[in-house]
C-alpha cells in the first residue's frame, strides 16, 4: 500500500513546478502576443509558436489537477483551507480563459495571420477579445504562483479572491489602455482617406 502522506512534501513540490511551468509558458505567449500586436501583425511562426506554447500551458495546467488532486489524497486537511481553495479558483479561471482563447482566439489568428492592420478601426475591431484574455493570462499566474509558494496564512478566501479581484481589475485597466494607445498610432480608415484623395483628384 503506497503512503501518500509520506509522498506528500513530493506532492507538494510536483504542484508548484506544475504552477511554475504553466505560468512561465503563460508569459512567452503574453509575450508573442504583445510584441505581434505592437508590430500590428502576427506572423505565422509567431501564431503557430503562440498555439504551441499553449498546449505548454495545458500541460502546466494539468499538473496542477493531478498533483492537486494528490495533496488532497495525502492531506485531506487541505480542504479546509482558503488559500488552497483561493489557488483553485484561480486556477478555475485560467482553464475557462484558456478554452476561451482555444477555440475562439487562437482559430481567428490561424486565418489572419500574415495580416498588416492599417487601421485603428481594424484593429479595434479584432483585438478586444485578445486583450481581455491576456489582461486575465498574467495576473492569474502571478497570483496562482504567489498562492503556491506562500506558507498557510490565516487569512478569509474572500481575502484572497478581493486581492485577486484588485490585480485582475488593474490587468484589465491596463490592457484596455494600452489597446486604446496602439489603436490611436494608427491612421483611421486608410481606405477611405485615399479614395478621397482620388476623388479629390479627378475633381480637379
Amino acid at each position: 500500500m503506497i503512503d501518500l502522506e509520506a509522498l506528500h512534501p513530493l506532492f507538494v513540490i510536483f504542484h508548484i513546478l506544475g504552477v511554475a511551468f504553466g505560468a512561465g509558458a503563460g508569459f512567452v505567449a503574453d509575450v508573442l502576443f504583445f510584441s505581434s500586436i505592437k508590430k500590428r501583425e502576427f506572423t505565422e511562426e509567431k501564431v503557430k509558436t503562440i498555439g504551441l506554447v499553449s498546449k505548454m500551458v495545458w500541460l502546466g495546467i494539468a499538473i496542477i489537477l493531478v498533483s492537486g488532486i494528490l495533496l488532497v489524497l495525502s492531506e485531506p486537511g487541505i480542504l479546509q483551507s482558503a488559500k488552497f481553495w483561493a489557488k483553485m479558483t484561480v486556477v478555475g479561471i485560467l482553464i475557462i480563459n484558456g478554452a476561451i482563447f482555444h477555440f475562439r482566439h487562437y482559430p481567428s489568428l490561424l486565418k489572419n495571420y500574415g495580416k498588416f492592420f492599417s487601421s485603428a478601426e481594424e484593429f479595434l475591431k479584432v483585438s478586444g477579445g485578445l486583450f481581455l484574455s491576456g489582461a486575465l493570462s498574467a495576473p492569474s499566474w502571478i497570483t496562482a504562483l504567489t498562492l503556491g509558494v506562500l506558507r498557510r496564512l490565516p487569512y478569509s478566501y474572500w481575502f484572497y479572491i478581493g486581492i485577486y479581484g484588485a490585480v485582475i481589475l488593474g490587468g484589465v485597466v491596463f490592457s484596455l489602455t494600452l489597446r486604446r494607445y496602439l489603436s490611436s498610432q494608427l491612421p483611421s480608415t486608410p481606405t477611405l482617406k485615399a479614395g478621397n484623395s482620388a476623388l479629390g483628384g479627378a475633381l480637379k
